[in-house]
């Protein structure tokens, strides 16, 4: 078989490739837009994160901000990161607080601790180690690695010195990191 007919074949297979790959987008697509008009909060998370991986943050801000509307602790979570970066929203530390306020009551962790950080730094809110501390705690029981680490921190700093509970923490982060690496 000479070359020429080997990048004529596998010309033809990557096409006939990509248009099997279109027709599923195009497929989906529909599919995605039909559920988002229909009110399917997850759909309408999925177009927004969608819209937002592409750079469209505006676009993007518009469907995230109706699955969080809606309740979707996910949407709720990156409407929060919108507002603390300032992407497709103005920047806005409380308005990023209430919705990471509204993503962490459900139990989303990543937003646990940022609002934990948020509390920790006086970010969007009058600063409060306890408060704080709290989230990080509901996060840290959902073995999250950053509250654990952020606990062990503020529980040695010398301000709210808990040594038991940084030993408690530091033991649970090293079982966390054992399960991982089996």
């Amino acid at each position: 078989m000479t070359k020429s007919r080997i990048l004529l074949i596998t010309a033809l297979i990557v096409t006939v490739a990509s248009c099997g790959a279109y027709i599923y987008y195009t497929e989906y697509k529909m599919d995605l837009d039909a559920r988002c008009e229909a009110g399917d909060p997850e759909a309408m998370f999925q177009q927004g994160a969608s819209l937002c991986a592409r750079c469209e943050f505006k676009a993007g801000s518009e469907w995230l901000l109706k699955a969080a509307d809606a309740g979707y602790s996910e949407a709720q979570l990156r409407v929060g990161y919108m507002y603390a970066f300032g992407r497709g929203v103005t920047k806005d530390d409380k308005e990023a607080l209430r919705w990471l306020l509204m993503s962490a009551e459900q139990g989303e962790v990543s937003a646990q601790v940022s609002v934990g950080a948020f509390y920790l730094t006086g970010r969007g809110v009058e600063q409060d180690v306890t408060k704080a501390v709290e989230w990080y705690e509901k996060a840290a029981a959902q073995s999250s690695k950053p509250a654990l680490n952020k606990l062990i921190q503020i529980y040695s700093s010398g301000k709210n010195v808990d040594l038991e509970k940084a030993k408690r923490c530091k033991l649970t982060f090293e079982e966390i990191v054992k399960k991982q690496n089996k």
